[in-house]
């Protein structure tokens, strides 16, 4: 670990910092731009991006949907190789999402939730890149109460 820091830290001050902006660049593309977000439960909100870091590694969206409005922090942890997501509602609702499969078409991960009404739920969380003005969504959720729930949905571009 020590020789890995060692080693970043030389390239850096002699002019090669390929290897740490490579290491640095999400490998799914963030986009920014206005949303629609619609699932098979008849659910939908419209998200617009923008960008909340000047390298675009992070990202501010701001909801409004059928369950009220909600503003979210997307990042990239290039350490990690971990893309966040954190949400809050203006009712008290959250979520929080860690994909620690990210690639150029898909990305993969945990997914936590509190609901206005109190309830949680968790499951795992698949985005799957089909151009790029679209993308479908699946979320296995589990309740707290033990309830299993397969959800299905697409991201699509409105401008």
């Amino acid at each position: 670990m020590k020789f890995y820091a060692t080693s970043l830290v030389l390239g850096l001050l002699l002019g090669g910092v390929s290897q740490a902006e490579e290491a640095a660049k999400c490998p799914w593309k963030l986009v920014t731009g206005k949303w629609r977000l619609s699932d098979d439960t008849g659910n939908s909100s419209t998200v617009v991006w923008k960008k909340a870091t000047s390298d675009g590694n992070a990202l501010l969206g701001f909801w409004k949907g059928d369950n009220g409005e909600a503003t979210e922090l997307v990042g990239w942890c290039p350490d990690k190789k971990e893309l966040v997501a954190v949400g809050f509602g203006n009712d008290g609702a959250y979520w929080h999402i860690v994909f620690t499969t990210v690639t150029e078409s898909m990305l993969k991960g945990d997914i936590t939730e509190r609901r206005a009404d109190g309830k949680t739920r968790s499951g795992i969380y698949q985005i799957t890149k089909q151009s790029d003005t679209k993308s479908l969504t699946h979320i296995l959720w589990k309740d707290t109460d033990g309830e299993n729930a397969s959800v299905k949905g697409s991201f699509i571009r409105q401008e």
